[in-house]
């Protein structure tokens, strides 16, 4: 198994799920896993989840799977705590892309702590650094590996976005098992199109990001594994320090029922954005071109959810200002909730 140092986190990279996981298990004195699996999972050579759970069980493990209800809400977070706590695990583990990775990571974090995740993105120094439940991730694409930093984007009951971030919410231990024979270029897209986005919010990363895009968008989905997948690593480091609004967006419309993350976030890449590198402007134009897109994905999800709490995320370091750069793309968006308790809607 090829082992690539230097990122987030150690990535290694293998054929079959049962390995990294039972040697993670065995390190972590784990017996009874919660494997946390992106919806209708497929594993690696045609597998289902049910036969994973059936080899972990064989080799002496109590495993129990939760599959993503939805990508990046408080409620999801609070059903995973629930299962996780109503069958007595002692570990989390992912199994998939990024949707499963971000949540397991957040709920290995949060059943530590003793505030909700608003309140300590809010104020870190809310974060109870006692010792945290041992945490895996098995990443099937790309995408997988670009969320195994210690950041995660959520929305509130309210449907707004936060950023959440620590280091402590990178897994302890990341493999990448390829789903597919080659990781195709949906996955390099993917990734490349929340870099993108990041250099949009935080310019100074311009040139790292242009380096990391031209490396996944080269040749085709048949590169060799290890040259792409140091690139989705790296790019996890840049996407923990910098989350960019169109990722911000793709998240409040997939957690408000407005979209697939996916398809919203190369939507946002691809559409026409108002950037101030030329030349991350220009990646964003090769994109579009491969994809023929025109925006729609994102127009049409925004125009089915709420928006009048899509204004702003507060980090750390700055506000990311949401509204400006949606005014930007065309879009129309109020300050303010409207009195009664009517939310405004795009075109109102």
């Amino acid at each position: 198994m090829k082992t690539i140092w230097g990122g987030v986190v150690p990535l290694h990279i293998g054929t079959e799920v049962e390995e990294p996981v039972l040697a993670w298990a065995k390190a972590s004195r784990v017996r009874r896993p919660f494997l946390v699996l992106d919806p209708g999972a497929r594993l690696p050579s045609g597998r289902s989840v049910g036969d994973l759970v059936h080899s972990l069980e064989a080799s002496g493990l109590a495993a129990f799977a939760f599959e993503v209800p939805e990508y990046g809400s408080l409620d999801a977070v609070g059903q995973g705590l629930g299962q996780l706590h109503f069958e007595a695990s002692d570990g989390v583990v992912a199994v998939g892309g990024a949707r499963a990775i971000d949540l397991a990571k957040t709920i290995a974090f949060m059943s530590a702590q003793t505030h909700p995740p608003a309140a300590i993105a809010a104020d870190p120094t809310l974060i109870n650094r006692s010792v945290p439940m041992p945490s895996a991730a098995i990443a099937v694409d790309l995408a997988g590996v670009a969320a195994l930093g210690g950041a995660v984007f959520l929305a509130d009951d309210a449907g707004t976005p936060f950023f959440l971030r620590d280091e402590a919410l990178r897994p302890s231990v990341a493999a990448l098992v390829p789903a597919r024979p080659a990781l195709t270029e949906l996955d390099r897209r993917l990734v490349a199109s929340l870099l993108i986005d990041a250099g949009q919010a935080f310019p100074e990363q311009g040139e790292s990001i242009l380096v990391l895009v031209e490396t996944l968008l080269a040749g085709t989905g048949e590169a060799p594994h290890a040259e792409v997948a140091e690139a989705a690593l790296t790019a996890a480091g840049v996407l923990e320090r910098c989350p960019g609004p169109g990722r911000a967006v793709a998240t409040f419309a997939a957690a408000a029922g407005g979209g697939s993350f996916r398809d919203v976030m190369l939507d946002v890449a691809m559409s026409v954005i108002p950037g101030r590198s030329p030349e991350l402007s220009g990646l964003a134009e090769r994109l579009a071109a491969r994809s023929k897109g025109d925006g729609s994905t994102l127009r049409t999800a925004l125009g089915s959810v709420p928006l009048d709490t899509l204004t702003r995320v507060t980090l750390a370091s700055h506000v990311l200002d949401l509204g400006t750069w949606l005014a930007a793309l065309g879009f129309s968006l109020p300050a303010t909730r409207r009195r009664g308790g009517r939310r405004a809607r795009l075109g109102e």
